[in-house]
């Protein structure tokens, strides 16, 4: 029975995906380019139309697709996307260095941690970061995605966290200005929080969608140390994600 009903439900996605190519179908055209026969054509056509994602042309006697379609779509998040397609890349970079990663996205004001690989790390200091809120202007995650957005999308989003810092837009902007030019940000370490986070923006489709970072202890290396060894494998790692998330291919999920 099971079988059954995903073979149905497998034609029905098969129709409406061929229909999204053309602006009108017909019977004769959805069978050749679907391979399904032109009477089951017709049965799922109908029932189609009977939900609402489909109507019937008056004149030619084709079919079309309905604006409900844009339903089935509502649900969808980016986001779910990117953070499905990070962890293999940042799983890969923490086998191959060791420190724990993290992927970061903007949401509500503040950037949360999606997706990190603390688990697997020999050298996490932390239990968890999952579901964290990081201060826009006060982690390498904030910074450099601020840093990295749009002129218009950062004015937004620096008025949301004008009440992080008393220092004034010129000179934020000035530290914007140096995160570019070198391509990362930094949160540096303190007594309390002993460890130092190197950040840089994940671009995908063109877009930045996220943050990515890595945790060191401060006593293992320095800040330069950092750098000279992980920026080039954060930076691949980045990438992927980017390339992941805009690829057709599922098998990221």
């Amino acid at each position: 029975m099971l079988s059954v009903m995903k073979h149905s439900a497998t034609r029905a996605l098969a129709l409406l995906k061929t229909m999204n190519l053309r602006a009108v179908s017909s019977v004769r055209d959805l069978a050749a380019d679907t391979g399904i026969s032109k009477p089951s054509v017709v049965r799922l056509l109908a029932i189609l139309i009977e939900d609402g994602y489909v109507q019937r042309s008056n004149k030619s006697g084709s079919y079309m697709l309905t604006e409900n379609v844009l339903h089935l779509a509502s649900g969808f998040r980016q986001d779910s996307v990117v953070e499905r397609a990070a962890r293999t890349p940042m799983d890969a970079l923490t086998a191959q260095v060791g420190w724990p990663t993290a992927l970061g996205m903007f949401e509500q004001g503040a950037m949360v941690v999606r997706y990190s690989t603390i688990p697997t790390s020999p050298l996490a200091w932390y239990r968890t970061t999952i579901h964290q809120r990081l201060p826009l202007l006060g982690s390498a995650m904030g910074v450099a995605f601020l840093a990295f957005s749009p002129q218009h999308v950062r004015d937004e989003l620096l008025a949301s966290a004008s009440l992080e810092t008393s220092n004034p837009i010129d000179s934020i902007e000035e530290r914007f200005e140096r995160v570019r030019a070198r391509g990362y940000a930094i949160r540096a370490g303190t007594a309390e929080h002993p460890t130092f986070s190197l950040s840089i923006p994940v671009h995908a489709g063109g877009q930045l969608v996220a943050a990515l970072s890595i945790t060191i202890f401060g006593r293992a290396m320095t800040i330069d140390d950092a750098v000279t060894r992980y920026l080039g494998p954060l930076r691949d790692a980045a990438s992927h994600i980017g390339q992941r998330s805009t690829a057709p291919d599922q098998s990221i999920v």
